[in-house]
C-alpha cells in the first residue's frame, strides 16, 4: 500500500493475512521502502472476522454504491465504489470485484479537500 497525505512524502506498507481459521485472522503489517524492502520489524494483530466486518461497516443511509473501473498501478479493474457522506467529510472505498478482501483504494475528503489516500500498489 502507498499511503499519501498532502504535503508529506508517501509511506509504504505491506499487509498480509498470515494465519486464518474459521473465527479469526492474524494480519502482519510491515513498513517498507518504495521498492518493498522491509523497514524495521513487522507488527501483528489478531481480529475476529466479525471485528473486521464491523470495522468495514458504514451507515446505509449515508452510503452510495457505484460500479466503476479503477486504474491501479497493476492494472484496470471493475470495482464497487462505496462513497460515505457526512456533513463536512466523505470517505471513498474501492473494492475490486475479482479480488476479495480489503479495499484497493481509500480516500478521505474533508471540506472538499483530499486529506489522505491509500492505494494498493501490488497484489500477491
Amino acid at each position: 500500500m502507498r499511503e499519501e497525505t498532502p504535503g508529506a512524502a508517501p509511506r509504504f506498507r505491506r499487509i498480509r493475512f498470515v494465519e486464518v481459521d474459521e473465527e479469526t485472522a492474524v494480519q502482519e503489517f510491515q513498513a517498507t521502502d518504495e521498492a518493498g524492502r522491509p523497514l524495521g520489524e513487522p507488527s501483528r494483530r489478531s481480529s475476529t472476522w466479525l471485528d473486521l466486518q464491523r470495522h468495514a461497516s458504514q451507515p446505509a443511509e449515508a452510503t452510495a454504491v457505484d460500479e466503476v473501473v479503477q486504474t491501479l498501478p497493476f492494472g484496470d479493474f471493475a470495482c464497487w465504489l462505496y462513497t460515505v457522506r457526512a456533513p463536512d467529510a466523505e470517505l471513498r472505498f474501492w473494492f475490486v470485484k475479482e479480488l476479495p478482501g480489503m479495499p484497493v483504494q481509500v480516500e478521505e475528503w474533508i471540506n472538499g479537500q483530499l486529506a489522505g489516500r491509500s492505494v494498493m500498489i501490488a497484489s500477491d
